[in-house]
C-alpha cells in the first residue's frame, strides 16, 4: 500500500490560474525523515549535557532559548561612578567580570559536593577553612557582580600591607565576598579550556592562632581544577601588578 507517501504538514492558502481555494501545503515522509535525522544528534548531545554536571545550567538555557532569549548572553554591569575616596585613586569604569546568582544550600556538604561535581576539588586545607564556624553559607541567595582589578588600580601603589589592600576595596563601596562565591564561580563560569587563577576577596576567617585572614583562590592548571584557602596576614605585601576579584551585591 502507497499509505502514508504523503503527510500533511499545514494548510496555506495558494493562488493558482484554474482555482482560488486552498491547496494542502505537503512534506513527503522522505523530507520528513531527513529532518529528524538532522535533529537527532543536536537532540542526543542536549540530552547528555542535561544529564551531565552542568545539567542546570544547561536546562537555565534551554528555558531562555523557548523564550527566544539569548541563553548564554551575560548583562553587563558597570560599577557605579564615583568620585575617588580619600587616599586612593578612582576607578576605570568597566564591565563587571562575573555576575552571579548566589544560591542557599542546604549545608556545608551540600556545597562541597556541588563544587566537586563541578570539577573542582578542595584541598585539605581548603576543607579545614570551609569546616571553621566563622566560614558561612548565605541563608539568603542573591545577584553578586565580581569586577577584576589590579591592586594599583585599588590603592594607587605599587605594594601595600594587607591592612591598607582592605582599606581601599572598602573605601571603593565594594564588600568582601561572601564564602561561597569561589565555589559558585567555579560550577557557573570558569572555563575549563586553559589554566587559569582567581583570587577572590572574601570576608576573612581567622586562622587557628587567630589571625586574619583567608583568601580563596581557584586555581587551575596542569595538576588539576583545586579551590584553596591561602593566609594573608597583616604584614603580607600586595603587588600592584596583581589582579583580583573584588564583589558588590546588586540587588
Amino acid at each position: 500500500m502507497a499509505f502514508g507517501k504523503r503527510l500533511f504538514v499545514f494548510q496555506k492558502p495558494i493562488s493558482t490560474e484554474k482555482s482560488n481555494h486552498p491547496v494542502p501545503e505537503v512534506l513527503t515522509m522522505n523530507d520528513a525523515h531527513v529532518a529528524l535525522l538532522d535533529a537527532r544528534g543536536p537532540l542526543t548531545d542536549l540530552l547528555k549535557k542535561l544529564s551531565g554536571n552542568d545539567g542546570q545550567q544547561w536546562l537555565d538555557a534551554l528555558k531562555r532559548f523557548n523564550r527566544k532569549e539569548n541563553p548564554w548572553e551575560v548583562k553587563p554591569v558597570k560599577a557605579a561612578k564615583q568620585e575617588a575616596p580619600f587616599g586612593f585613586p578612582a576607578l576605570p569604569l568597566r564591565h563587571a567580570k562575573f555576575v552571579l546568582d548566589l544560591p542557599v544550600y542546604a549545608s556545608k556538604e551540600a556545597f562541597i559536593e556541588a563544587v566537586k561535581k563541578s570539577g573542582y576539588l578542595f584541598t585539605e586545607g581548603a576543607l579545614s577553612v570551609v569546616a571553621h564556624d566563622d566560614w558561612e553559607l548565605l541563608t539568603e541567595g542573591g545577584k553578586y557582580g565580581f569586577w577584576e582589578y589590579t591592586v594599583r588600580e585599588l590603592t594607587g601603589k605599587n605594594e601595600v600591607k594587607t591592612p591598607v589592600f582592605y582599606e581601599a576595596i572598602h573605601a571603593h563601596k565594594f564588600i568582601d565576598a561572601p564564602h561561597q562565591s569561589t565555589g559558585d564561580l567555579g560550577i557557573a563560569y570558569i572555563d575549563r579550556s586553559h589554566r587559569e587563577l582567581m583570587v577572590v576577596i572574601s570576608d576573612p576567617i581567622p586562622d587557628p592562632a587567630g589571625i586574619p585572614a583567608y583568601l580563596q583562590l581557584l586555581v587551575r592548571d596542569s595538576g588539576g581544577s583545586l579551590v584553596l584557602m591561602e593566609h594573608a596576614r597583616p604584614d603580607d605585601i600586595w603587588y600592584g601588578n596583581g589582579r583580583v576579584l573584588v564583589c558588590r551585591k546588586l540587588d
